[in-house]
């Protein structure tokens, strides 16, 4: 298996599951919606933001519990930090 996944690890880089603690998961997820709403938003059971002119494949926002859920990828390891990093201050409410 990980020879067949070997050609897309070198091809997409993904942050792996990041879970954060909000007061208000509807409030935060409007806000993930407002600040990314020049991409593809998806609604399932959370928020999913495909921006694929910004390298970004798709950032994912769920939420199942009573905490958010994020899996981002990206065509570089750091554009998936620099955008990991860029939802993580938007749920924390340190963005616009």
């Amino acid at each position: 298996m990980a020879e067949l996944l070997a050609p897309l690890r070198s091809t997409y880089f993904i942050s792996g599951e990041i879970n954060s603690r909000v007061d208000d998961v509807a409030a935060t997820l409007a806000r993930i919606e407002q600040r990314f709403a020049d991409g593809a938003i998806e609604h399932l059971d959370g928020v999913s933001v495909g921006l694929s002119r910004l390298a970004l494949q798709r950032a994912r926002v769920r939420n199942t519990e009573p905490l958010l859920r994020l899996n981002l990828g990206a065509t570089s390891e750091a554009l998936m930090a620099e955008k990991r990093d860029l939802v993580l201050s938007v749920i924390e409410g340190n963005a616009g």
